[in-house]
């Protein structure tokens, strides 16, 4: 289907692959958009595009995945007291696992549940409180996107609105904290379907869709406005509805017209041979995932404040079925792989499990999705690079064959891994390490 041609002509690299439309979808946050099963086209697409003009660049641009060293991130940290899903463990491996001057902003709703034990670095960490009434969740990734201006300034931009608990006031807290300035777009987004190199912003198919219908404007004039907003050409990545719910679980930008996708292919083999050859050990990770849930083996279910019980899903004897989920989602991938060859990209892959939160029906008591077999995906990543040399924040999620595949394909790729675990959990329901870390500065 051809965009209006009235707003834009159409540059595109599309491949059609067949996909078994019966695999259910995972999100990775519960948003206005939901995904119940993905079709049969994958392609990545310039949606807007016209002649080069000699206008001035620019004020602002989005913040890239790509290039520089980070210098400051905003991290959120639950206590038991306040959700059911508290981070306070992972919270300290990212603090030890990023460079010793990365500057923290941690937002909390209840500071009196932490004290930082032990730090060589006191003006290292900045705890932000939030109300105690406002609940927050362990993903700062999705409410906001920063943009820089070529004068030093920083942008806070907040999507047209953002329903997930209250984590819309992370934007509003952190932009006080730092002097940021903040302003409101006109357009509904998640952080997690965005991302970018120096050249592009990488948007998934959905978002565009989404936008669209809400709009009398053609996914064309969308393209356009998300450019106007972002300062950076847009790309539209996959197709709608996405069978993974936010592009940066499976596409990792690597600048100098690079990218990492996601193989699932390749993941299934590598899982597959684990179980043929150490199905003790397979079972070791689905065992420990479930019982670790909420922290503690101990703990077998929570009462929630509007009385519901919520219990760990069940894990054991589960990664066979996620071995043939991610087979069937292999055509998708390589779609967008062949699409991002097409439009001038060199294109690399790092495997990938598929898994995440299944859907919830709408009505069913709780809106949008529950945890389920944890996501492994090893795109969900943060890079960094200073003087020739590339580092790249690698999850561990227990998996031995698996993690240990991503970090040979890394290394292969001339990076220095530098590797976090804790993120299982988190990637039950569909999100890893990028999600839980929002970069502010490089």
């Amino acid at each position: 289907r051809s965009p209006d041609t009235r707003t834009a002509r159409l540059r595109a690299a599309i491949v059609f692959s067949s996909v078994d439309d019966r695999v259910a979808s995972r999100s990775a946050a519960v948003s206005a958009t939901h995904w119940s099963t993905f079709g049969i086209a994958a392609l990545v697409c310039l949606l807007s595009w016209s002649a080069p003009q000699a206008s001035a660049p620019a004020e602002y641009t989005l913040l890239p995945d790509t290039g520089g060293l980070i210098s400051s991130v905003a991290i959120s940290v639950n206590s038991a007291r306040r959700a059911s899903l508290r981070n306070a463990k992972l919270a300290t491996r990212i603090v030890n696992g990023l460079r010793a001057d990365v500057r923290f902003t941690i937002l909390t709703n209840d500071p009196g549940a932490f004290s930082v034990a032990k730090t060589p670095w006191p003006a290292r960490i900045k705890f932000l409180e939030l109300p105690a009434d406002n609940p927050i969740t362990i993903w700062p990734q999705d409410p906001f996107l920063v943009l820089t201006s070529r004068t030093g300034a920083t942008k806070l931009l907040m999507p047209r609105q953002f329903d997930r608990v209250g984590d819309r006031v992370m934007a509003e807290e952190i932009a006080a904290a730092h002097g940021f300035e903040i302003s409101a777009s006109r357009l509904y987004f998640e952080g997690g379907d965005i991302v970018s190199d120096e050249s592009f912003v990488f948007v998934g198919a959905s978002t565009i869709r989404h936008n669209a219908e809400r709009w009398p404007l053609s996914e064309a004039g969308i393209a356009e406005l998300f450019e106007g907003e972002l300062g950076r050409r847009v790309l539209v990545v996959g197709t709608h509805p996405q069978p993974i719910g936010h592009i940066d679980m499976v596409l990792t930008p690597l600048g100098d017209r690079r990218v990492a996708l996601a193989d699932s292919g390749a993941g299934a083999s590598i899982a597959k041979q684990a179980l043929s050859s150490d199905a003790a050990a397979v079972l070791a990770f689905e065992t420990a995932a479930e019982e670790n849930f909420f922290g503690s083996p101990g703990v077998k279910s929570l009462t929630l404040v509007d009385g519901r019980k919520i219990t760990a899903p069940e894990l054991k004897h589960q990664t066979a079925a996620m071995i043939e989920a991610s087979r069937r989602l292999a055509p998708a991938l390589e779609g967008i792989a062949g699409a991002l060859e097409g439009f001038g990209y060199e294109v690399v892959r790092v495997p990938f499990l598929f898994g995440g939160p299944a859907s919830r029906e709408r009505g069913a008591g709780a809106a949008g999705s529950k945890a389920a077999y944890p996501m492994l995906s090893y795109n969900n990543v943060l890079i960094e690079e200073a003087e020739g040399a590339r580092v790249v924040y690698l999850p561990r999620y227990g998996l031995t064959a698996l993690d240990d595949a991503a970090e040979s394909a890394w290394t292969g790729l001339g990076f220095t891994v530098r590797a976090i675990g804790g993120l299982t959990t988190s990637a039950m329901y569909g999100g890893a390490l990028r999600c839980s870390v929002k970069v502010l500065a490089r």
